[in-house]
């Protein structure tokens, strides 16, 4: 059966959002949307979140580059993943809690990993982002044409880090 990739990332967003609500992925179970695109140092994060009075910030990268069956991020250089993951990066280490949340928008994928080549500075600061205790985590999701629905096919993709790099 042929499934499809979503490019759209409103549609990412959109699929992610409503798993949150209805509780579709567990390391997520008690997460309340407070807020969408809120500022975080020189950066607009995607989400504010809250569980038990605790306040997360979560940005959304779309993983849509195929190796594979790895889904990857990024396709390109980013200059605006890099200062949003260092902006992360430093609230974590001043005792506030991120996530890093790649979706692999891709169907039949097993894992999701960074992609070096494409930006070897966004890609060390994934690492550096998991060390310091930024989340790194993935779900994946892929488009049925059949019934012309989002589906989310893995709601905790396995994330792979060379952390040997």
């Amino acid at each position: 059966r042929e499934l499809g990739a979503i490019v759209d990332t409103k549609l990412q967003t959109e699929a992610f959002e409503k798993s949150l609500k209805d509780g579709f992925i567990p390391w997520l179970d008690g997460c309340k949307l407070l807020r969408r695109n809120v500022k975080l140092g020189d950066s607009v994060i995607d989400y504010l979140l809250e569980r038990n009075r605790e306040m997360i910030y979560l940005e959304v990268k779309s993983a849509v580059l195929r190796d594979g069956k790895h889904a990857m991020y990024p396709d390109c250089p980013s200059m605006r993943g890099r200062r949003q993951i260092r902006d992360l990066i430093r609230h974590t280490g001043g005792g506030g809690l991120g996530i890093l949340l790649f979706i692999a928008a891709l169907p039949e994928v097993e894992a999701f990993k960074p992609n070096r080549e494409a930006d070897p500075e966004v890609y060390k600061l994934i690492l550096e982002a998991e060390r310091r205790g930024v989340k790194v985590k993935s779900i994946s999701i892929h488009y049925d044409p059949r019934d012309r629905s989002v589906l989310l096919s893995n709601p905790d993709l396995r994330v792979l880090l060379d952390r040997y790099s």
